[in-house]
């Protein structure tokens, strides 16, 4: 699947989209725009490795951060700076792609 179709460019930052009805990422399966609705990933065995880090995020100074967006964010330690290393490598990798 090309990048294009699952995220779009937020100030600069790759950013994973979310379906227009349920709000959730377009992976997850479900009908309900409730953050706490059942939902399943429908690419989970093959998540793109932003999903695997998520919600650690960079901002717009290249640092790790908790996804604002998460509405369970304050369930996950903050991120490290190895967090941030894995994610300016995934964001290099992602830059060649496109």
């Amino acid at each position: 699947m090309a990048t294009e179709a699952f995220t779009w460019k937020n100030n600069g930052v790759l950013t994973l989209l979310n379906d227009e009805t349920t709000r959730a990422c377009v992976f997850l399966l479900t009908a309900s725009a409730d953050v706490n609705a059942e939902g399943m990933c429908s690419v989970y065995e093959v998540r793109p490795r932003g999903c695997r880090t998520y919600p650690n995020v960079l901002n717009e100074h290249d640092e790790a951060i908790l996804d604002e967006g998460c509405p369970h964010r304050s369930q996950f330690p903050e991120p490290s700076e190895e967090d941030a290393i894995t994610l300016l490598n995934l964001e290099e990798q992602l830059l060649h792609e496109v």
